[in-house]
């Protein structure tokens, strides 16, 4: 990780730099987790009536297909990279 993060800083400018998040697998779906949480409760006023839309949070078994599918994600692209 420290090697991509010092490529990155050598051909991005400081603002590109500043988008740019650097995580591991598990710190990315708890990155997402959090995301999802934030956006789980909205509150919208629809044709004068006040709509409140409240979503579940993932299961634990939900969770662990989300970790399954990143770690393949990153795998195949790691296999891709070598391969080039």
């Amino acid at each position: 990780m420290q090697k991509i993060k010092e490529q990155l800083e050598g051909r991005l400018n400081k603002i590109q730099l500043l988008k740019v998040m650097f995580f591991e697998s598990q710190e990315v779906i708890n990155y997402f987790d959090k995301q999802v949480v934030q956006e789980t409760k909205t509150e919208k006023i629809q044709k004068g009536y006040r709509v409140k839309v409240e979503y579940d949070a993932s299961t634990v078994g939900e969770m662990a297909k989300k970790q399954e599918k990143v770690t393949k994600a990153v795998t195949e692209s790691l296999k891709k990279k070598k391969m080039k």
